[in-house]
């Protein structure tokens, strides 16, 4: 930890800019865009499907080097797909991509559509791709993992910083 001098202006940018509860290191983080991929709400996907997932939200996605903000599990997955087509472990030689039930549905395919046509499904596009994005938290989870499982990738490094939300 250090120890620095700020000027007035700073300091109220600081203030301006910060949430109840944080600390000045906290904010400045955030607008930097540092973050502790340690810290105890930051998770490999295997570990999340151990958490109760229903009152979350992600803040970010890390997959390996990568660190991106995400405004809800439907972005994640589009943001992940979008990544796994940029380092070209996505490609149309290996679509469709199974759920992670292997039952007739497609987390990813070229159309927007299952194997059982008359099976729901909420479509979103990613570049050239479609992903079905109709799932609760923890399946989405569950669609990442299965998703790197059938492209034969298991070992890369996903991790999600989730906010957990108390409601009761």
């Amino acid at each position: 930890m250090r120890t620095i001098k700020i000027s007035e202006e700073v300091w109220n940018e600081i203030a301006k800019r910060g949430k109840f509860g944080e600390t000045e290191d906290d904010v400045l983080k955030r607008i930097f865009n540092i973050i502790n991929t340690e810290d105890s709400n930051t998770f490999n996907l295997s570990d999340l499907l151990s958490k109760d997932l229903n009152k979350s939200k992600p803040i970010f996605l890390i997959i390996e080097n990568m660190k991106q903000n995400v405004k809800s599990w439907t972005h994640l997955c589009e943001v992940f797909v979008n990544y796994m087509i940029e380092k070209k472990y996505l490609t149309k030689e290996n679509i469709p991509v199974l759920s992670y039930s292997k039952k007739n549905k497609y987390f990813i395919n070229t159309k927007k559509e299952h194997s059982n046509p008359d099976l729901d499904a909420e479509w979103r596009k990613v570049q050239n791709y479609y992903i079905d994005t109709k799932y609760n938290s923890k399946c989405h989870v569950k669609n990442l993992k299965a998703t790197l499982e059938q492209l034969n990738i298991p070992d890369l490094s996903v991790k999600i910083k989730i906010k957990f939300h108390k409601y009761d």
